[in-house]
């Protein structure tokens, strides 16, 4: 195969950019199975004849066959021709399932060309099944009849080994068909994999993204006015060097951000641990937070125990808790009062507790046990269902939990249990 491909590779001067992915994933394929049967046909005559000869040979099939596979071979310089997959479809048709099937009741359907018959409905089914499956009922169908009208019926011998396998190549397209069906199966799980750690990217930059973007209508607001009032032009340029700090530790958030989820996505364990205290984790997160007006931040209470030491990654915590800040604020703001209070405290033998509350507009029994769900919103259409699947999968590679207990219209409570952090120690390099 090494030999095929740096052929094609010598063929194929340019890979044509203008066609998509699965349309080079054919053209390679059609390339790879002209090149097969430019050069298997003629050595595979030389072998059956000569080497290990078999009871019926035909030099003037394999060489239409040969001539058939040629122009599949520059199948990347004939890209866009009209005629390329129906031509594509007669050649191998003929030069796969109807001379394998022809020479397998010519040799009286012994070992060999069993065999090779069921080689060459693995190379079909290489293309789409549809196509595969067109290819060998037609070329399967004009084998029996050129030979029912030039040859005497099998013998019983033959007939006993055509019955004997009809069933076995029956068995052997249903299991590449499953083959297949499997791999398009899986191929959607990572398309939606992806989609998924896409949409988790995205939702979790919204929030330095809007600070950043607040800060500039604030520059947009303030800069006029460092011109046109003098007296007031100090202050005004404090709040600007201010914002502009405050631009500096959001982008740096951003970076943050991406690298540890694009680590969370290629391996759970790569992404940094240790222990931090989670009183101050907070204090750092809630004064970071983006507020859009100073009214928020006087809606938040604090109730930090000092010295609750857990482990994992501080700015995985911080985004966790950026999504919760984000949900109960918007729920204050839809309905029009509430308080945040966040509560540390030291738990039983070592754990660390956090509980988050808002006392806004609380969320209904039947919905509670869903609000984890990835892709699920509550209120409908006030998000895109993907910020509490977060905060619970990050939480539970380090052993946390995250629960939820809430009154409608009163109250919501979210409770995160921490591990003892000795438990999580980073590993060694003997562990290792």
């Amino acid at each position: 195969m090494d030999l095929l491909s740096r052929i094609a590779t010598h063929i194929n001067e340019a890979r044509p950019s203008s066609f998509d992915d699965e349309s080079l994933a054919r053209l390679t394929k059609l390339q790879y199975v002209g090149l097969l049967g430019v050069v298997g046909h003629p050595l595979y005559y030389f072998i059956w004849a000569h080497v290990f000869p078999q009871p019926y040979e035909s030099l003037p099939l394999r060489a239409l066959c040969t001539a058939l596979f040629l122009p599949l071979v520059f199948s990347m310089r004939l890209k866009g021709k009209p005629w390329l997959l129906p031509y594509s479809f007669v050649a191998i048709t003929i030069g796969l399932p109807f001379l394998f099937s022809y020479m397998y009741l010519m040799n009286g359907a012994n070992l060999v060309w069993s065999e090779s018959l069921l080689g060459s409905v693995i190379i079909v089914y290489h293309f789409g099944v549809v196509f595969a499956t067109c290819s060998l009922l037609v070329g399967g169908a004009l084998a029996g009849l050129f030979y029912s009208i030039s040859h005497a019926p099998l013998t019983l011998e033959g007939q006993t080994h055509l019955g004997e396998q009809l069933p076995i190549l029956a068995f052997f397209v249903i299991v590449i068909l499953v083959i297949k069906l499997d791999r398009r199966v899986l191929l959607e799980a990572k398309q939606r994999g992806m989609a998924a750690a896409l949409a988790s990217v995205a939702h979790e930059l919204r929030t330095p993204l809007a600070s950043i973007e607040s800060t500039l209508v604030g520059f947009e607001r303030h800069l006029p006015g460092l011109l046109e009032s003098p007296d007031t032009a100090a202050a005004r340029a404090e709040r600007l060097y201010e914002a502009l700090r405050r631009m500096r530790i959001e982008v740096r958030n951003v970076h943050g951000s991406i690298d540890l989820l694009l680590a969370n996505s290629r391996d759970q364990v790569s992404i940094p641990r240790s222990n931090f205290d989670l009183a101050e984790a907070v204090r750092r997160a809630v004064n970071d937070y983006p507020f859009y007006h100073e009214d928020e931040r006087e809606q938040i209470r604090l109730s930090l125990a000092p010295g609750v030491i857990v482990n994992g990654n501080e700015q995985m915590f911080r985004m966790v808790l950026n999504n919760l800040l984000k949900n109960a604020l918007r729920a204050i703001a839809r309905a029009g009062r509430g308080v945040i209070t966040i509560a540390v405290a030291p738990g039983e033998r070592g754990r660390g507790t956090l509980e988050f509350t808002d006392t806004a507009e609380g969320i209904q029994r039947e919905v509670l046990d869903r609000i984890f769900d990835r892709f699920y919103t509550y209120p409908p259409g006030s998000g895109n269902g993907i910020g509490l699947s977060f905060c619970r999968s990050v939480l539970a590679q380090w052993g946390a939990t995250i629960s939820c207990r809430s009154e409608f219209g009163s109250y919501t409570c979210f409770a995160i249990d921490f591990p003892p952090p000795r438990r999580f120690a980073q590993p060694t390099a003997a562990d290792q």
